[in-house]
């Protein structure tokens, strides 16, 4: 177990898998890094894995990130494949991630945040796989995932996300709990519950979404992205409650003024 990681300046990927990596295969309390999180960018025809990333494999996850400056994910220029580049992700939960800038992916490959779930799932309440995520700037192709291994596969239809917080604008971005996508790798759009692990009386949900400045779909036609889950208790944009149905499974619009970003309950 690792107790604690502080460093003053950047985690830097490079071009060789788990570089610039933090992990532990048990659980991880806290990572504080002053500067940047960034991972590496691959033109290749093989992989290039776990570049710029924390991880826990194990134990009861990670307990709190703090980033003062941005995460930045690399990008994918050749026929291979580039995973986790500027990730942070948990095989059990994520208590808290604060990033002082702003989340910074991109359309071949997002920055990602996921987290399966809690080590002992709950017998009642929620299955809280993230607690907190808060971000200073804009977040910008990022993939907020709760319920999801570190390579994307659904693994906990009851897990849920407390609260998102994103300071700036969030623009062609996920925030996802419990779901199976319809249409990979793009969300809003006739996504479902999935049965994985699915406990029948938890509800995935998130409890709030607050966006200071905009939400904004991509520039490129095609893409669709979402606020998805079981249940959405709260959205806010810009200082503005959007207008939500008490209850699971009832509300599937899409978000003024974007044209390609749903809020989405499954079932």
């Amino acid at each position: 177990m690792i107790h604690s990681v502080s460093i003053g300046g950047s985690v830097i990927g490079g071009q060789g898998d788990y570089s610039g990596y933090i992990t532990d295969a048990q659980t991880i309390q806290s990572v504080v890094i002053g500067g940047d999180l960034i991972g590496g960018s691959y033109g290749g025809s093989s992989t290039l894995s776990y570049t710029g990333a924390i991880s826990s494999t194990a134990g009861t996850g990670i307990g709190s990130v703090k980033i003062g400056g941005n995460i930045f994910s690399g990008s994918n220029s050749g026929s291979g494949t580039l995973t986790n580049s500027g990730s942070i992700t948990s095989a059990a939960a994520i208590g808290s991630v604060a990033v002082g800038g702003g989340l910074f992916g991109n359309s071949t490959q997002p920055v990602l945040i996921s987290a399966v779930g809690q080590a002992t799932k709950p017998a009642s309440g929620a299955d809280i796989a993230i607690g907190s995520v808060t971000v200073g700037g804009n977040a910008v192709y990022a993939n907020i995932l709760a319920g999801f291994s570190a390579a994307g596969a659904n693994t906990n239809a009851d897990a849920s996300i407390a609260s998102v917080i994103v300071k700036g604008n969030l623009q062609a971005s996920n925030i996802v709990a419990g779901a199976q996508q319809a249409n990979p790798p793009y969300w809003g759009v006739g996504d479902t519950l999935p049965t994985s692990n699915n406990s029948g009386t938890l509800i995935a949900d998130i409890g709030s979404v607050t966006v200071g400045g905009l939400i904004i779909g991509s520039p490129d036609s095609g893409p669709t992205f979402g606020i998805v889950a079981q249940q959405i208790n709260a959205i806010k944009v810009g200082g503005i409650a959007l207008s939500l149905n008490s209850g699971a499974s009832n509300d599937n619009f899409v978000i003024p003024g974007t044209g390609d970003t749903y809020v989405e309950e499954v079932s």
